[in-house]
């Protein structure tokens, strides 16, 4: 599976689809965006300024997708009630 986590626009990437408004508070608020390959990812962290100086933390090599499982189920949710939403606004169809 590939995922894209993006912390600040609250948006999960399943497969190259993408929804956002996610709430995604359990994420830790040192990091930027989360890219998992299918067998590997990484995270990447957030630029801080500390004593006048910007700071980029090198990106951290990960084996494992589970705790971030909460983003993939946020993603699951919203994706289901996208599809609830759209079959209920549906015209019905009559047979002539």
């Amino acid at each position: 599976m590939r995922l894209t986590i993006v912390a600040d626009d609250n948006c999960v990437g399943i497969e190259g689809e993408y929804l956002a408004s996610l709430d995604l508070s359990q994420l830790d608020s040192s990091i930027h965006a989360v890219q998992w390959y299918g067998e590997y990812g990484e995270i990447e962290f957030k630029t801080v300024f500390e004593n006048g100086v910007f700071i980029k933390p090198h990106n951290q090599i990960i084996t494992d997708a589970a705790p971030f499982q909460f983003a993939i189920n946020a993603w699951n949710a919203e994706k289901a009630r996208i599809a609830a939403t759209e079959a209920e606004n549906q015209l019905p169809v009559t047979e002539v």
